[in-house]
């Protein structure tokens, strides 16, 4: 395609589109790429005391997790989300008898890229304990799976908040 330039006024406008064109295409690039590394997967804390959930959107995982101590231990799920400013929300728990499984299938957590699942343990007299300690991941199901097809089923953890926050 051939442009011809008549007179300096044209080759101004001609200038202008194409600069706007490029602003355009510039201010529009970044809003295009996540600028935020999102994480996913299932881990312990260095220290132990906490073990961090959150599959892939929109996508569930499947945790199986064993009761490794020979006394039971009580599992609590909570819930940090950017739009609480990551304060721990308390999402429910579950008592584990010595060498009992539990399997249970857990979501992306929030909308927010940095939203997460966390499970810590304490013991039948209210002591907090090393979840690495005294609980054995088996698996949390990578990789990932669409949720309605999943073998887990949501259970008394509660680890479903990025599905109920989907729009």
């Amino acid at each position: 395609m051939k442009i011809t330039i008549h007179s300096p006024r044209q080759f101004r406008i001609h200038r202008l589109r194409w600069g706007a064109l490029l602003v355009i295409a510039l201010c529009w690039l970044p809003a295009g790429c996540r600028r935020e590394v999102v994480w996913s997967g299932a881990a312990f804390s260095k220290s132990g005391d906490t073990l961090r959930l959150a599959s892939e959107e929109p996508f569930c995982g499947c945790l199986d997790l064993v009761n490794i101590s020979h006394e039971p231990v009580y599992i609590r799920s909570r819930v940090t989300l950017g739009e609480n400013d990551w304060k721990p929300i308390e999402r429910g728990g579950e008592v584990m008898a010595p060498g009992q499984e539990l399997k249970e299938r857990f979501d992306w957590a929030g909308l927010d890229a940095r939203d997460v699942f966390l499970l810590d343990a304490w013991s039948a007299d209210g002591k907090p304990l090393r979840i690495r300690d005294v609980i054995r991941m088996n698996g949390y199901g990578w990789p990932f799976e669409p949720c309605d097809i999943s073998k887990c089923k949501v259970g008394k953890l509660f680890l479903n908040t990025g599905g109920v926050h989907h729009r």
